[in-house]
């Protein structure tokens, strides 16, 4: 079927080098060794209506992962990176695009995700409410774009022990994301803490590019779906929810999700011992419950 679409800038990566980084950077992180590939992104409202925050994301066994990547380069093709922002408003790599289109890359995103998805995580806040728990003097747990980066972390790590998994996990963020360099510094506790190195199931971190990573296109549709859905329901009040996020949700779906507010973020924020990692006293925020 011919689709009438205006011909997309080219791709900064080319097709070669795209679908090689992605499968090489797996084949470092999991060089003969068994674990989990977590990756993780962060989201804005975008609705102007409120300081909704996020950090979601997914975890890939490694041979997934690289399916995965195959699948996403196939369905946006030289239209690469995915955002899923620019594909809903056409904007972008993606202006011109027409609604069937847009539609298709959508339904085949959310199809590769269930697929090949190991299990989401998402982890929200309200950013005014989450400023007088945050604390300028430690570094790593200045902005909540760290703070949330590690409940997301506590919640796949506690999944992970509950699922009586031996193997451990590799973190992975978007190079260049909001406030990145104090959630590196915040991740890092893990190589030098066992006690956060357990909480977390950590084997290491890194942060990339969306390019190199068709991981983080799954956590960039999970997070702009959740962001979406927040604001249509809380903020607006519309009471809806969309098909696509709809699946992604569905029952045998496993998402783990915590929007923390009120005396939940509360307990978030002040419980847990203090942890004494060379750098200061961190709280290390443990409670998701």
């Amino acid at each position: 079927v011919m689709i009438p679409v205006e011909a997309p800038p080219r791709s900064r990566v080319p097709d070669d080098e795209i679908e090689w980084s992605s499968r090489q950077l797996v084949e470092l992180l999991f060089p003969g060794v068994e674990g989990l590939l977590a990756v993780l992104a962060a989201f804005f409202d975008e609705s102007g209506q409120g300081d909704f925050f996020c950090v979601a994301g997914y975890a890939f066994e490694p041979s997934a992962a690289v399916k995965f990547g195959k699948a996403m380069r196939a369905l946006v093709r030289e239209r690469w990176p995915f955002h899923m922002k620019d594909v809903v408003h056409k904007k972008k790599r993606y202006a011109g695009i027409t609604d069937e289109y847009r539609d298709r890359i959508v339904r085949g995103a959310v199809a590769a995700v269930n697929k090949y998805a190991t299990v989401g995580v998402i982890t929200s806040c309200d950013l005014k409410e989450i400023s007088p728990y945050l604390d300028g003097n430690h570094p790593g747990f200045r902005h909540a774009y760290s703070v949330l980066c590690h409940g997301s972390m506590v919640a796949l790590g506690s999944w992970a022990i509950e699922q009586k998994r031996t193997d451990r996990i590799h973190y992975m963020f978007e190079k260049g994301g909001p406030n990145w360099q104090d959630a590196n510094k915040l991740v890092g506790l893990a190589t030098i803490c066992p006690e956060v190195d357990g909480m977390y199931r950590f084997r290491g971190h890194a942060f990339e590019p969306k390019e190199a990573s068709a991981g983080l296109h799954a956590a960039d549709l999970l997070g702009w779906e959740w962001q979406k859905f927040i604001a249509d329901n809380f903020l607006r009040g519309e009471r809806r929810l969309r098909g696509s996020f709809a699946q992604l949700v569905a029952p045998g779906r496993r998402i783990l999700v915590h929007h923390l507010t009120g005396p939940r973020l509360e307990r978030f924020c002040r419980s847990g011992p203090f942890l004494r990692c060379g750098c200061g006293e961190v709280n290390h925020l443990e409670d998701l419950s």
